[in-house]
């Protein structure tokens, strides 16, 4: 029997701990580089900045969406997030 190995990792992160902020404007932040680059390294087109603008500035509370990136190669690399905007986010 020939073995595959495999990884699957769950990681929840608040919306809030995508970026890190750099100064007191409403876009002075960038991506948390952490995520940033375990995104890149499963091979996906995800853009946390913009994730993160749509969430907080364009998505009214009550409302919200679950986006999934997949790699084209590598259909098994998948990144899903939950942009679903509760009362208390």
């Amino acid at each position: 029997m020939k073995i595959i190995e495999t990884h699957q990792f769950h990681l929840a992160v608040s919306m809030s701990d995508l970026v890190h902020w750099h100064g007191s404007g409403d876009d002075d932040f960038e991506a948390n580089r952490e995520i940033q680059s375990a995104i890149e390294l499963l091979g996906l087109d995800a853009d946390i900045n913009q994730l993160y603008k749509k969430y907080f500035y364009q998505t009214e509370i009550g409302q919200g969406d679950v986006y999934a990136f997949l790699n084209r190669n590598e259909p098994k690399n998948l990144f899903a997030i939950d942009m679903y905007r509760e009362l208390t986010d």
